[in-house]
């Protein structure tokens, strides 16, 4: 990740009272903030506050270790509305703006919240930063890779957490496998594993052929219309076990 100049963030859901908040910073001032004071009802909103350098670096640092996963919001169409409907409360929302030195001067964009907790993070630092009252900021560990599962209309391959090490299953053609594999070998599939870029394939499809990722988070992304992927992943696995 370029080298953060501003970040501006800001939430809300309107039926419901206190959860309406924004901020937006740099590295020296909190430029303007919006919020509901703890215990209190009475929206308040500062400008050109001193930042704490402390959250501001820790902010950085886990941006940086979650923006892989985020992804530039393309802009979408607006769609018709009768004239004769009136919309009283808009849906919720959660936006986050990130500003960059660009060729030209600083570029702002807008981007996709992360499926990521460490994202509570951020929106916690941020909280702090415009309301400095000494609150508890949740911190995680990056999510680690706990199994996959491989599927498509003549296969499947299976490497899932089980019993304090890992289990292995294949339905491929005439080969049936069902076995506890070395940690070492856990070890390859999660490090080849990690050699794709996920964030950039899509979950969205009919493809019979896909990959479920688990993490140890809970999460388990499924990727779909993966053909050349599932292929190399496919030869992979099966190579743990030639016979």
């Amino acid at each position: 990740m370029e080298k953060l100049l501003k970040i501006r963030y800001e939430t809300d859901t309107p039926t419901v009272m206190g959860t309406r908040f924004y901020c937006e910073a740099s590295e020296k001032e909190v430029i303007a903030a919006g919020y509901y004071p703890r215990d209190e009802w009475d929206f308040c909103e500062t400008q050109h506050t001193p930042a704490d350098p402390a959250l501001w670096r820790e902010l950085e640092e886990t941006l940086a270790q979650i923006f892989p996963k985020m992804s530039v919001v393309q802009p979408k169409k607006q769609p018709r509305r009768d004239p004769g409907i009136r919309i009283l409360d808009g849906g919720d929302y959660r936006r986050i703006y990130l500003t960059f030195e660009g060729k030209d001067g600083p570029e702002t964009k807008q981007y996709t919240n992360p499926d990521d907790r460490r994202i509570l993070t951020v929106t916690a630092l941020l909280h702090e930063l415009a309301e400095p009252i000494g609150r508890e900021i949740p911190r995680y560990e990056p999510p680690e890779l706990t199994g996959v599962y491989l599927s498509a209309g003549g296969y499947s391959y299976q490497c899932t957490a089980f019993g304090g090490g890992h289990r292995y299953i294949v339905y491929d053609g005439s080969v049936r496998i069902d076995r506890m594999i070395p940690e070492q070998d856990w070890r390859k599939i999660r490090a080849y594993l990690g050699c794709f870029d996920w964030e950039q394939m899509s979950r969205e499809g009919e493809d019979g052929t896909a990959v479920t990722l688990y993490y140890s988070d809970g999460k388990q992304p499924r990727y779909k219309k993966i053909g050349k992927t599932a292929e190399s992943i496919r030869a992979f696995l099966r190579a743990l076990d030639p016979k």
